[in-house]
């Protein structure tokens, strides 16, 4: 019979910016489990100050404890799966992405991205989110309908690859 289970983001369930075969699963479930899970997205760099943005308890617990091991991506994770092998195919199913804080941010990084050269000077800027109506509100007003996605997922790498 399968189960539910739910995984919090705190610093003890993240792996930073990689995947790696060597770290030690922080849940394992069985093929038809179901998991609810929390994520963070980016560093202490990208917290909104003022304004009325909410700053969940996570992300200021994630930013003390692993500030200065920060890499590309904050995972959540990493999950096995009991009885599966290397090689196996896995079926994942996205049931919903449900935003937990009303911001997002946009950030542009020099020398990095698809057009390197056109955006040489460094930038964040947050958006807010109505969760309840599923929009997000730009700096000029303009409302946008809300798409979800789910940023960054894998398995890990034979474990010859390392990180």
């Amino acid at each position: 019979m399968s189960q539910h289970h739910v995984l919090r983001a705190g610093p003890e369930d993240l792996s930073l910016g990689f995947f790696d075969a060597g770290l030690k699963p922080v849940l394992t479930i069985t093929s038809g489990d179901t998991v609810a899970m929390d994520c963070v997205s980016g560093g202490p760099d990208i917290l909104p100050e003022g304004g009325n943005f909410d700053i969940l308890p996570d992300h200021l617990a994630i930013h003390r404890g692993l500030e200065q091991r920060l890499g590309a991506h904050i995972l959540t994770g990493p999950i096995a799966v009991d009885g599966a092998e290397p090689g196996d195919v896995l079926e994942i199913q996205i049931l919903s992405i449900d935003p937990r804080q009303n911001w997002g941010y946009t950030r542009i990084r020099p020398l990095s991205g698809t057009l390197p050269e056109d955006f040489p000077i460094r930038r964040i800027w947050h958006t807010r989110i109505d969760r309840q109506r599923g929009i997000a509100t730009g700096r000029g007003g303009a409302e946008i309908d809300l798409a979800p996605f789910f940023g960054v997922m894998g398995v890990a790498p034979p474990p010859v690859y390392g990180a």
